[in-house]
């Protein structure tokens, strides 16, 4: 075994065995020997544990934590297991593309000066969220774009709903850290790196604030999968509370010590909406390295002015609060200030994208991809045309 390898994946699980050996094949099918695969159990209670015991392969090694950790405490005990240069924490039904170390050497992401990086989102949704996910099964596509992007601005136009936090640094599915860095940010931040009980938005928030900018590439290198297990499908899914329930159960041993941050910060109305720029919103409130202009009431105007531009169900749950007096007046010259910033946006073309994707696969038949497998047989395929 490699005691230095270049790249650390790690995979926390929590009883994901339906989907789980899927997502270790998409790494240890891969032929380089410069990588570990860290697989943590959080005390499953579906065979994981023989499961794991079964594989020899020598870049493979299996942890588990003393006792069933939230979310949150289990994501920060696998980054302390890491002996990588570079880090990324896949969840346990997600993937990694084939030729995934092949593709970073020739993206030479070495001779970027930065700390993190990103890369565009692939999807796969695995059978069961039809509730939520439609008939969608999978889709990739491929721009030639890339950049470094400036994070403070990055962070605003999250916080106003112009883009979700997926666009920025994660130590999650679709972000790649350099070690070192994510150590320096513990080492400020009290030994600590995740704030929230959110860990992609709790990486995104403290990765972004310690930085000036991260780099980004329009090409997708991880698969995001969906399944019923997904926290975020079970906190959406009117069919699967349970799930939900049982992730916040865990996050009872944690305290929840943000509940008291945020009570003084966030509309009562919209604290248990489930929706990603509230999410993010909460987790820049707890970041410990958030300055004082993240946390005014400037920004919190301008973030209320966002939802209401980008779902009208924010409407009413928000002019019941602000309708009246300054705050109405406050809440009117916000949302014209994101108007302003959302049609400069469009103008710029932020996203990188542009019109048609170079490469493109998008599949409604769950007949000819039933698992992430098929998916990454198929990207395969594309780039050897």
């Amino acid at each position: 075994m490699n005691d230095s390898p270049k790249f650390s994946i790690v995979i926390p699980t929590r009883n994901g065995l339906k989907y789980l050996p899927y997502t270790i094949e998409t790494v240890l099918s891969q032929p380089s020997q410069d990588f570990e695969l860290i697989i943590s159990d959080n005390h499953s209670t579906d065979g994981t544990a023989a499961y794991l015991e079964t594989i020899t392969d020598p870049r493979f090694r299996y942890v588990k934590p003393e006792t069933p950790l939230s979310m949150v405490l289990h994501f920060e005990f696998v980054i302390t297991q890491t002996r990588g240069r570079w880090i990324t924490i896949l969840g346990d039904d997600d993937g990694l593309m084939p030729s995934f170390f092949e593709r970073l050497d020739a993206l030479a992401i070495d001779t970027l000066d930065v700390d993190a990086i990103t890369f565009r989102r692939a999807y796969y949704t695995w059978d069961g969220c039809q509730e939520l996910q439609g008939d969608s099964v999978l889709y990739y596509s491929y721009y030639p774009k890339k950049a470094y992007l400036n994070n403070n601005i990055s962070i605003f136009l999250c916080l106003i709903s112009l883009i979700d936090y997926m666009y920025l640094p994660q130590l999650y599915t679709t972000g790649l850290i350099k070690r070192s860095y994510v150590e320096s940010i513990k080492a400020g931040a009290g030994g600590k790196f995740y704030y929230g009980d959110t860990p992609d938005a709790s990486s995104a928030a403290i990765l972004a604030l310690s930085a000036p900018r991260h780099y980004r590439f329009e090409e997708p290198l991880f698969w995001t999968g969906t399944s019923p297990k997904s926290v975020g499908f079970s906190q959406e899914s009117k069919l699967l509370k349970a799930k939900a329930l049982e992730f916040e159960s865990l996050n009872v041993k944690d305290g929840k010590v943000f509940d008291n941050v945020m009570a003084s910060r966030l509309d009562p109305a919209l604290a248990d909406i489930f929706d990603l720029t509230i999410i993010f919103y909460k987790a820049v409130q707890l970041c410990p390295n958030a300055g004082r202009m993240w946390k005014s009431r400037v920004v919190y105007y301008l973030f209320l002015a966002g939802l209401m531009l980008k779902d009208a169900k924010f409407v009413p749950v928000i002019m019941t609060s602000y309708a009246t007096g300054p705050q109405r007046l406050a809440l009117r010259l916000a949302r014209l200030a994101v108007v302003a910033v959302k049609r400069e946006f469009r103008r710029r073309n932020y996203d990188l994208t542009g019109k048609r994707p170079e490469k493109e696969i998008y599949s409604r038949d769950r007949h000819e991809f039933p698992t992430i497998r098929e998916g990454s047989i198929a990207v395969a395929r594309l780039w050897q045309r």
